[in-house]
C-alpha cells in the first residue's frame, strides 16, 4: 500500500513537472536560462557594488586601497571555500531548487544589512558571511543549466549565465545606477534596494523550476561508466587541473581590474564619478558581448582555441586602462569593449569544459572546485597583493598584475584537451587513458 502511494506521488510530481516544462511561450530551457541569469547577475551586482561605491564610502569609513583589497578578498575566500563544499553537497541533495532559493533569500537579507554597517570590521565580517551563501550559486546554477541545455546551446547558455548576465547587470547597468543612487541619496541605499530583486528571484525559482532532468553530457565518461565514477575519479583528468590553474589566472585578471578601475579612474585619472561609472560600464559591455560570443563560437572552433584567444586579447584590457585614458572618452570606450575578451574564457574554464569532462552528478562539485580555487587565488590573495602594490609602488601596479595573469592564462590553456562533442572524438582515447 505504501509502495502504491509513493508511486502515485511520483507520477503526480512528474505530471506537475511536465506541465511546468510546457507552460509559457518561451520554452522551459529559455525560462530556466532567464531566471538563472538574473539570479547569478544579481549575486554579482552585490559582489562588485563595493568597488563602485568605494569612492563614496572611503572617507566615511576611513578606508584605503589595501582595505578595498581586503574587503574584496574576504568575500572571495569564503566564496572559494563554500563553493566546492556546498557544490559537493548538492550532489547528495534530492531537492536542489529549494536549496538554491534559500541561498538567494539569505544572501538578499545580508546584502540589505550591508547598508547598515558603520565600521570596517563590521563590513569585513558581513562580506565574509555573504561569500558563504554566494559561493554555491554558480555551481548549482550551472549544474541546473547544463542538465536543461540542448547540446548545441550548452556553451551559449552557460556563457550567458556565467559571464554575460553579471556583465550586463553588475558591471554595465549597476555602476551607472549605483553612482546615481550614491550621488543623489546615499551609498547605503545601493545596498538597501538589492532586497527587492532578491525576493523576486526566490519566488520565480520556486514557482517556475522543477528538479533538473537527468541527461548524460560528458564527452569523457560513457553512460555505462557514469554510475561507477566517483568525484575522486573525476580529479584524475588533466583538464580539471588545467581549468583550476586557468581559473586562478583569469579570476585574478577580472577581479583586479574591476576592483581597482573605479578608484583609479577617479583618484589617478581624475574622472568624475559619473564618467567613471560609464567607463566601468564599458568593461561590462565587453564582458557581456564576449562572455556569450566566445563560448558560442567555441561550438565551431573548439573550446581550447577560444580560451587561448580570449586570454591573449584580454592582456590588452588592463594596459588600455593605464595608457589610453587620456584619449577621447568615446574611443576609450570602444577599445575597452573590444579588448575585454578575457571574460569569455571564464565560462569555458569554470563550467563548460568541466561539465563536458566529469560525470553529470558531479558537475556542481567540479564547477565549485574550479571556482573555489580560482576565487581563493584570484579573488582573495591577488586583490590584497594588488591593493598593497597600489599603495606602496604605483596606482597602476594592479593593472600590470592583471596583464601578467592573462599571459599565464593563455599559456595554461595550451595544455587543455578538447571536450566539445564535435571536436572531442580524436581526444577521446587520450582522455580515456587519463581516467584509467
Amino acid at each position: 500500500m505504501a509502495s502504491e502511494m509513493q508511486t502515485s506521488e511520483t507520477l503526480n510530481e512528474q505530471g506537475l513537472n511536465e506541465k511546468k516544462r510546457k507552460w509559457g511561450l518561451i520554452g522551459y530551457e529559455n525560462r530556466v536560462l532567464i531566471i538563472l541569469c538574473f539570479a547569478f547577475g544579481f549575486v554579482f551586482v552585490d559582489r562588485m557594488a563595493i568597488a563602485t561605491l568605494f569612492p563614496f564610502m572611503q572617507d566615511e569609513l576611513h578606508l584605503n586601497n589595501t582595505d578595498l583589497g581586503v574587503l574584496s578578498g574576504a568575500l572571495a575566500i569564503t566564496w572559494s571555500l563554500s563553493g566546492p563544499l556546498l557544490g559537493w553537497v548538492t550532489s547528495r541533495v534530492k531537492k536542489i531548487v529549494p536549496f538554491f532559493a534559500i541561498l538567494i533569500l539569505i544572501f538578499s537579507l545580508l546584502s540589505f544589512t550591508a547598508g547598515l554597517v558603520a565600521t570596517f570590521a563590521a563590513l569585513l565580517i558581513l562580506r565574509g558571511a555573504m561569500g558563504i551563501v554566494e559561493g554555491p550559486t554558480l555551481p548549482i546554477a550551472q549544474g541546473i543549466m547544463s542538465a536543461e541545455s540542448s547540446e548545441k546551446r550548452r556553451g551559449f547558455n552557460m556563457g550567458l549565465l556565467q559571464t554575460t548576465s553579471p556583465s550586463l547587470l553588475a558591471t554595465t547597468l549597476a555602476p551607472i545606477a549605483l553612482v546615481a543612487i550614491a550621488s543623489h541619496l546615499n551609498w547605503r541605499y545601493g545596498f538597501y534596494l538589492t532586497i527587492i530583486p532578491g525576493l523576486l528571484i526566490v519566488l520565480a525559482s520556486l514557482y517556475f523550476f522543477d528538479e533538473p532532468k537527468k541527461v548524460h553530457v560528458s564527452t569523457v565518461i560513457s553512460s555505462e561508466q557514469e554510475e561507477k565514477i566517483t568525484f575522486v575519479d573525476c580529479l584524475k583528468f588533466k583538464n580539471l587541473w588545467l581549468c583550476l590553474l586557468g581559473a586562478c589566472c583569469m579570476v585574478t585578471w577580472y577581479i583586479v581590474i574591476v576592483t581597482f578601475a573605479p578608484t583609479y579612474f577617479v583618484d589617478t585619472v581624475g574622472m568624475t564619478p559619473a564618467k567613471m561609472g560609464l567607463a566601468v560600464a564599458m568593461l561590462g559591455v565587453g564582458g557581456m558581448i564576449w562572455g556569450t560570443a566566445v563560448p558560442t563560437v567555441s561550438a565551431w572552433l573548439g573550446r581550447k582555441p577560444m580560451v587561448i584567444i580570449a586570454c591573449v586579447v584580454g592582456i590588452f584590457s588592463p594596459l588600455a586602462i593605464i595608457y589610453l585614458h587620456s584619449i577621447s572618452f568615446a574611443l576609450l570606450a570602444i577599445i575597452l569593449i573590444i579588448v575585454h575578451m578575457g571574460q569569455g574564457a571564464h565560462p569555458l574554464l569554470f563550467s563548460v569544459i568541466p561539465s563536458e569532462t566529469v560525470s553529470q552528478k558531479y558537475i556542481p562539485a567540479a564547477v565549485g572546485l574550479v571556482m573555489g580555487v580560482g576565487e581563493f587565488v584570484g579573488g582573495f590573495i591577488m586583490p590584497i597583493v594588488a591593493g598593497a602594490a597600489a599603495d606602496h609602488i604605483s596606482t597602476s601596479a594592479p593593472f600590470y598584475i592583471a596583464a601578467v595573469a592573462a599571459v599565464l592564462g593563455a599559456l595554461v590553456a595550451l595544455g587543455l584537451t578538447e571536450t566539445h562533442p564535435r571536436h572531442a572524438k580524436e581526444a577521446a582515447p587520450v582522455l580515456a587513458t587519463e581516467a584509467a
